[in-house]
Formats: C-alpha cells, sequence, structure tokens
C-alpha cells in the first residue's frame, strides 16, 4: 500500500542533512557580505566618508551578528542529536528482537532501531515460501519503519499487529498487502517529534509523515486527527475506525470466530433471561462463524398469523442487531446472527438470519 518509498531511503535523514546544509550555507553568505560590508565601510571613512553611518553600518552588521548566533545555536546545541539521526546511532532503547517460525510467520517485538532492518532481512532470506510479518512495537525510528516498511512492500509481505503498533510501526503495517490485527490489539497514532529545541526538523518530520500517510491512501481527515495527536500522548482509532480509513484490509477468519466466542461466553450463566412479558431468552450458542440466539415465547403458535409476525419483527431485528458496531464490523468478514422464535412447547414461529449490515 505505501509506497514510492526507496529501500534505505531515509526521509528523516534527508531532512536533517538538508537542514544543516541550508544552516551551513545561510552562514557562509552572512559572513561573504558581512565582511566585505565592514570593509566596505572603513574604505569609506579611509576616504572621506561618513563616520556615523559607516559606524552604524558596523553596529548594525554586529547586532545581526548576534541575532543569527541566537538562531544557529540551539541548532549547534543539538548536533549531537542529529548527528546520530543521520549516522543512524541514535538510541531508542533495546532493539526489537526479529525471529521466525517454522510456518514462515516473522515476529518482530520491540523498538525500531538501528539494525532491526537488517536483521529483518536476513531472518526474511532464511524463510522459505510466503511471509506473514507479526508486528509488536511501541515505535522508534522513522528512518528504521521506513527501511523494514520497503522491505515488506518489496516482497509483498502481509502484516498483522498483535500487541500494539504504534508511532513508526504504522509505516510498517501500512506497506503490508493484507493488513490485520489480532484480537485485544491496537493502533496508535501521534506527532512525530525528536525531543525539545527541535521544532523546526520536527514540522519539516511531519509534513513528510503526512505526505506518506496520505500516499498510502489514508483518508485527510485521518492524516489531521493522527498528526494533531502531541507527541507525548497516542490517539488508538477503534478497529471499525481502522478498517473504514484503509488501515487495516483484512480480518482472519479465526480472529471473527474468537470473537463471537467471546460474544456467546459472555451469556454464561445469565440463561435463560426474561426479556418482555412474553418473550424468554433461552441459549445462546455459536455454530461456525454464526451466532444463534434461541427464544420461546410464552403463547401458542396458533395464537399467530405467521406471515404477519414475521412482516412485523424482521425489520426490528435486523436494525437492532446492525445497530450493535462489533456485530456489524463483523458480519462484513462471514459472520451471522440467527434468532430463532419458538412457542411455549418449542413449536418454530420466525426464524431471522442477519448476514449483511
Amino acid at each position: 500500500m505505501l509506497f514510492g518509498m526507496a529501500e534505505g531511503s531515509s526521509a528523516l535523514s534527508s531532512i536533517v542533512v538538508a537542514n544543516y546544509a541550508f544552516v551551513a550555507f545561510a552562514i557562509s553568505v552572512w559572513f561573504w557580505g558581512a565582511i566585505g560590508t565592514w570593509k566596505s565601510a572603513d574604505r569609506n571613512i579611509e576616504r572621506g566618508g561618513s563616520t556615523f553611518w559607516s559606524r552604524a553600518a558596523q553596529v548594525m552588521i554586529f547586532l545581526g551578528g548576534i541575532a543569527t548566533f541566537n538562531q544557529v545555536t540551539p541548532l549547534l546545541l543539538d548536533s549531537p542529536k542529529y548527528s546520530e539521526i543521520v549516522t543512524g546511532d541514535e538510541e531508542i532503547g533495546e532493539k526489537a528482537e526479529v525471529s521466525a517460525l517454522e510456518d514462515g510467520r516473522i515476529y518482530i517485538n520491540g523498538p525500531l532501531v538501528d539494525g532491526v532492518e537488517r536483521d529483518f532481512e536476513q531472518v526474511l532470506a532464511s524463510v522459505e515460501g510466503p511471509s506473514i510479518l507479526e508486528v509488536n512495537s511501541l515505535g522508534g525510528r522513522t528512518l528504521i519503519a521506513e527501511r523494514i516498511a520497503a522491505i515488506v512492500a518489496r516482497e509483498n509481505l502481509d502484516v498483522n499487529v498483535w500487541g500494539e503498533c504504534n508511532s513508526a510501526c504504522t509505516l510498517i503495517l501500512l506497506s503490508g498487502q493484507q493488513r490485520s490485527m489480532s484480537n485485544g490489539s491496537r493502533v496508535g497514532f501521534h506527532r512525530a517529534a525528536l525531543g525539545e529545541g527541535t521544532s523546526t526538523i520536527d514540522e519539516d518530520l511531519n509534513v513528510e509523515l503526512s505526505a506518506l500517510y496520505r500516499r498510502a491512501g489514508l483518508p485527510g481527515t485521518f492524516v489531521q486527527r493522527a498528526l494533531s495527536t502531541p507527541p507525548g500522548s497516542m490517539w488508538y482509532p477503534e478497529k471499525v475506525e481502522l478498517f473504514d480509513a484503509g488501515v487495516l484490509n483484512h480480518v482472519r477468519p479465526s480472529e471473527v470466530s474468537s470473537e463471537l466466542q467471546k460474544a456467546v461466553d459472555s451469556f454464561s450463566g445469565q440463561l435463560p433471561v426474561r426479556l418482555d412479558e412474553w418473550t424468554t431468552l433461552e441459549n445462546v450458542e455459536l455454530e461456525g462463524l454464526r451466532v444463534v440466539r434461541t427464544y420461546k415465547v410464552d403463547a401458542d403458535r396458533a395464537d399467530f398469523d405467521l406471515e404477519s409476525l414475521r412482516q412485523e419483527m424482521e425489520p426490528s431485528l435486523i436494525q437492532d442487531t446492525c445497530g450493535i458496531p462489533e456485530v456489524a464490523f463483523n458480519t462484513r468478514y462471514g459472520a451471522s446472527i440467527e434468532h430463532r422464535y419458538s412457542d411455549r412447547v418449542g413449536r418454530p414461529l420466525l426464524t431471522v438470519v442477519v448476514e449483511n449490515c
């Protein structure tokens, strides 16, 4: 999904280098102009020109030098940090562990720091056949995430989140062909930042990050929401939001089944339960990817016009069922809900199946 992202490229590193190159050029031009103007002022006095205006020009040069120094100092003080970014030596945390299972799944577990991309490529080369990348990372360096994402896109790998995939990790997720998330996992977004005193480069970095997200097909409103979240916070969209935005595009049948089973288990020990004067929910069970809800109505089958009963109840049952976001979402991926009604002695009255919300 991402890409136009060259292998081994570093938007962040390029930004840092470009900023330093611009500063070096600006300082050189300033010194060249300042020295020339200062000498011209001296020569003007020697030729009998106005001493006042010549000295005024030199004072302005001096004041301009102070202003330039004040602007450049924060960048110079942070130069060790920036040089680490360019050389790839910046430390964010313990390096993520990269491992592979016999079934072809590759795991990245931990911070995305220098060397993880090399470990990933080595492990990938040792795996035969199609591979699935499983990621669990709170984030790390955008540079490393870009490199891993380029490899994932090149190899047409599927990516699944198990645990969390935050910040820079989202670039890896977006590079996958099939993008999924295990139950209980989260995907987090926020504004990128290198630290205090780096606002200029942070701004450039977020412009680049916004471009990457938009190139990946994420809606503008989603990108704006993601990058408006402060660096010290994290926005965790709901699963439905992630699918609607295109961050995720695949659900494993086993994940759907697991979620449905949890929903069924939530009724354990609570049934039967009286719903109204006439209706009791007797049982809830899972049949494949279908949740079957069995109801008993405290009346006789002969008391009903079954066709009229269907016309009256079916629309409201579908509306109420699809009004539950989790249910509506799971019906996109093969799940269904069946409502079975019978009379007081077990004779069938009505069956309504909700398959597509």
